[in-house]
C-alpha cells in the first residue's frame, strides 16, 4: 500500500525556501588568525592559545564545529580585512576600540594587555612620553593597534619599521636593528622565552593603553548567536567546586613562570 503525505508538493517548495532564507547558527565559519601567543596561534591546523580554546569551547557549546580546514594562519592586516568584509568569518582576538566597534561584533573579553614601546633593559631607554623617542627607531606590524596609534599622533614614517608579520618587527629588537618594539607585553615576553631568550632582559619602556582582547565576527553575524556565544562564554568564567573556572584552567596552560 502506497502511504501518500499529507503536505503538498507547492509546500514543500515553500518550506525549502523558507530554510534557505532563514539564517542558521549551525552554518560554517571562517577562522582567520595571525601569530600572537600565548593570546593566539594555530598548530597543526588547530586554534591554540587563551583565544583560541576560548574560542572552540563556546562554539561548540552552540553546536557549531569549526573544521579544520577552515582556519587559515595569516598576516594581522589579512585577518582583520577579511573578518571585516567577508560574512561568517572571525578573527579570533581583536582590541576592541572605538574605531573598530561598528565595524565588527564582539565576544569577550578575553584577555586585557598592556600596549606600549619595549626595549632592551641593557639599552637604558627611559621614557616619559612619545615625544622621547624622536631620535629613536621603532618596529611595529602593519595594521596593529600600536602601529595605527604611532601614526595616529604623527610619528614620521623614517622613524617606523613597518613590517607584515609581528615575528619579523620582533626579530628588528632582538638584534638591536631599531630601538624600540611597539607590541603588546604578555605576547612578547612569552616569545622571548619560547625563543629561549630571557625575558627579564626586556621591558616596557612607555606604556601607552591597556586594551581588551575580544573574538571579533564579521557584522552580519546573528545578534541571537552572538548572545549565545557571549553567554557561553560567561559561564566559562564561573569557579567550579575547585574554586577554579574552565577559563582559568586554560589560562594556566599558557602563561609560563616568568610572565
Amino acid at each position: 500500500m502506497i502511504h501518500r503525505s499529507n503536505i503538498s508538493i507547492p509546500s514543500i517548495v515553500l518550506i525549502m525556501l523558507l530554510s534557505l532564507a532563514m539564517p542558521s547558527s549551525a552554518g560554517s565559519f571562517d577562522v582567520y588568525s595571525n601569530t600572537m601567543p600565548p593570546i593566539k596561534y594555530i598548530k597543526n591546523g588547530t586554534m591554540q592559545g587563551v583565544a583560541g580554546e576560548v574560542l572552540t569551547e563556546i562554539m561548540n557549546s552552540a553546536g557549531i564545529c569549526i573544521l579544520d580546514k577552515n582556519i587559515h594562519t595569516c598576516s594581522w592586516s589579512k585577518a582583520y580585512t577579511i573578518t571585516r568584509d567577508t560574512p561568517r568569518t572571525i578573527c579570533i582576538a581583536m582590541a576592541r576600540t572605538p574605531q573598530r566597534e561598528h565595524l565588527f561584533k564582539w565576544v569577550g573579553p578575553v584577555y586585557t594587555t598592556k600596549l606600549g614601546l619595549i626595549s632592551k633593559k641593557k639599552r637604558n631607554i627611559h621614557l616619559e612620553t612619545l615625544e622621547d623617542t624622536k631620535e629613536l627607531t621603532i618596529s611595529t606590524f602593519i595594521d596593529s593597534t600600536m602601529d595605527n596609534i604611532l601614526l595616529a599622533k604623527g610619528v614620521p614614517n623614517d622613524r617606523l619599521v613597518r613590517k607584515q608579520r609581528v615575528s619579523e618587527a620582533m626579530d628588528l629588537l632582538i638584534t638591536d636593528k631599531v630601538d624600540l618594539l611597539a607590541y603588546t607585553l604578555t605576547p612578547t615576553l612569552y616569545s622571548l622565552q619560547l625563543k629561549g631568550i630571557d625575558p627579564t632582559d626586556y621591558e616596557m619602556a612607555l606604556e601607552m593603553r591597556t586594551v581588551d582582547l575580544y573574538i571579533a565576527f564579521n557584522k552580519t553575524t546573528e545578534d541571537a548567536l552572538i548572545n549565545k556565544l557571549q553567554t557561553a562564554f560567561e559561564t566559562m568564567k564561573e569557579p567550579d567546586s575547585d574554586g577554579k573556572s574552565p577559563y582559568d584552567r586554560i589560562m594556566s596552560h599558557y602563561f609560563l613562570p616568568k610572565m
